[in-house]
């Protein structure tokens, strides 16, 4: 084998190594990441960069309680009605703009906050 061959050779298995780590990084984001992203979170929150059109989500997990948060989460407008003073404080604070409720699984519910825990 010439030496140029070789160096071709080895150019292509790094080239599709590279490209193999790429793909895998893609796919290495966690359950609760890819529940953040399945319910559009992203859309009205950020999580260390400010707030958005509601509060960053940074150390939420370390402000709310889990069971707080479940709820919240799940039905805010039930927990705003409840009158959770709490809630009312979030919903006046942003412009009493409603984030609307969502149907998480127990699972799905789990890997957010989790997720969101690992967001100090």
């Amino acid at each position: 084998m010439k030496i140029t061959q070789l160096i071709f050779l080895l150019c292509f298995i790094f080239s599709i190594s590279s490209c193999v780590e790429a793909e895998r990084k893609k796919i290495t984001k966690s359950t609760g990441q890819l529940v953040f992203e399945k319910y559009n979170c992203k859309s009205c929150h950020t999580i260390g960069r400010g707030k958005l059109i509601g509060p960053d989500l940074k150390g939420v997990t370390n402000k709310r309680e889990k069971v707080w948060l479940e709820k919240w989460i799940r039905n805010p407008q039930e927990l705003i009605e409840s009158g959770d003073t709490i809630a009312i404080n979030i919903y006046n604070e942003y412009d009493q703009s409603p984030m609307l409720p969502n149907d998480l699984s127990e699972i799905e519910m789990e890997e957010l906050i989790l997720y969101l825990s690992e967001k100090k």
